[in-house]
């Protein structure tokens, strides 16, 4: 435990930000001497964020006014249904919904503003219709079980 308890980033406060949900990231472990900084062992791992067999479909502007991504778990079957939606600085993130999708979820990862056509800031009325839509939609995906869903979303507030 102490191992990874005590891991520090070489560039201190920085985070790991990940955009393409497609490719891999190569992650490298080096383990030093605690006292004399020696290196004693070094691992490189490479991380997938989608695994093989799973599928990301892109909701186009063809399609309707949703945006985002639907992910599908590999294989097939009856999966419970989630709906992903990212409200902190707009956009669409989709590292979530692909490490679901790899634990078997159908994911679909809806964008609210800040994202291709839609409105570059909050907008100022909540519109509940565009939720009740995409909820509609996962619910007819033939891949989602009948009573298995759930909403997650990330909202930061302040007061």
């Amino acid at each position: 435990m102490g191992l990874f308890w005590a891991m520090a980033p070489e560039t201190p406060h920085s985070k790991m930000l990940k955009n393409n949900v497609l490719g891999s990231i190569m992650v490298n472990v080096d383990v030093l001497h605690g006292d004399t900084g020696e290196l004693l062992a070094t691992a490189t791992n490479e991380r997938r964020f989608m695994t093989k067999g799973a599928r990301r479909i892109p909701l186009g502007l063809k399609g309707g006014r949703l945006r985002g991504v639907l992910f599908l778990p590999p294989g097939q079957g009856s999966f419970p249904g989630v709906l992903d939606v990212y409200i902190l600085g707009g956009g669409l993130s989709e590292v979530r919904a692909s490490l679901l999708a790899n634990k078997g979820f159908v994911v679909l990862a809806l964008a609210y503003y800040g994202y291709q056509d839609m409105p570059r800031n909050v907008p100022k009325h909540f519109d509940l219709e565009y939720f009740e839509e995409a909820i509609t939609f996962l619910r007819r995906q033939p891949q989602v079980s009948g009573g298995r869903r759930a909403v997650v979303i990330r909202l930061i507030m302040s007061m």
